[in-house]
């Protein structure tokens, strides 16, 4: 009888779990209300539906905090360190050289697009890097009679592959959950996103090489071809390579560099890239 007792609320938290977790996607989906409405009323309410005193649903939120209080954390100080070093212009210099080596040719640009989305992601942030790469990539596309469809797919590419650093949204989640550093969880995976990056790049390489004979191909005029995008590069930006540029640029490597080797907690990390960003 216990055990069939077990077995009905077992049922019962599972049916209220399923169903909060369809309300939140519902609403989200349908623009209903904001994620931190959704994500804060509708499990309360499922809380309380399934017996649960605001005592012990005040005790879920505490342990839950405690759990994650150390990666939140971690993505503030990570935001707040590349949102510097993206301000200061670190990555406008390394995708304007990037962009000035396309020189308007397709395949070489359709590479281009991948490695400066890849810096732009850096900070986790996927609205950045949509941000960043979309405006400045765009009038490149268009002056070479490139679909834009095929920017934001490899746009997407490879921000999923550097999706996966610790400071990202995914790992974190997922350390959060397991309760182990984020930072031991990404080292395994290094190989993986290198691998997968280099896939990439040869997968971009024949959708490149198959973009330029779709637009030969549609092309009525040869005489049409654009010739350069030296002045749309050019106007991206008036950032130059100095010494403040190459302190930033030490600077984060040496951030990476100790994310890698886990000698300090990672969040203690980016505290201290931002003291020194901010400092000098």
């Amino acid at each position: 009888m216990g055990q069939l007792n077990f077995l009905s609320v077992l049922d019962m938290l599972t049916i209220v779990g399923l169903l909060a977790i369809g309300s939140i996607v519902f609403l989200l989906l349908h623009g209903r209300v904001g994620p931190i409405v959704a994500l804060t009323i509708i499990p309360i309410i499922a809380a309380l539906l399934t017996g649960f005193s605001l005592q012990e649903i005040s005790q879920f939120f505490n342990d839950g905090m405690a759990k994650v209080m150390s990666i939140a954390a971690m993505f503030v100080f990570a935001i707040l360190y590349f949102g510097l070093m993206q301000d200061v212009g670190l990555f406008d210099v390394l995708i304007e050289k990037m962009l000035s080596l396309t020189n308007g040719d397709v395949v070489v640009l359709s590479v281009g697009t991948v490695v400066v989305a890849a810096i732009a992601h850096l900070d986790g942030s996927g609205a950045s890097t949509f941000l960043i790469t979309i405006p400045a990539l765009l009038p490149l596309y268009h002056k070479l009679k490139m679909s834009p469809y095929f920017l934001v797919l490899l746009v997407g590419l490879s921000a999923s592959i550097l999706n996966m650093l610790p400071w990202a949204g995914p790992l974190g989640r997922v350390a959060s959950v397991l309760e182990i550093d984020p930072v031991k969880l990404w080292l395994p995976l290094i190989p993986v996103q290198i691998i997968a990056f280099i896939l990439l790049i040869l997968f971009t390489l024949y959708l490149g090489m198959r973009e330029r004979k779709l637009i030969e191909s549609e092309s009525a005029e040869s005489a049409n071809k654009p010739d350069t995008i030296t002045p749309v590069v050019e106007a991206l930006s008036d950032h130059r390579i100095d010494a403040q540029f190459i302190f930033n640029g030490v600077l984060t490597i040496g951030v990476i560099s100790l994310l890698v080797s886990s000698l300090i907690p990672p969040v203690l990390v980016f505290m201290i890239g931002v003291s020194i960003a901010l400092a000098f």
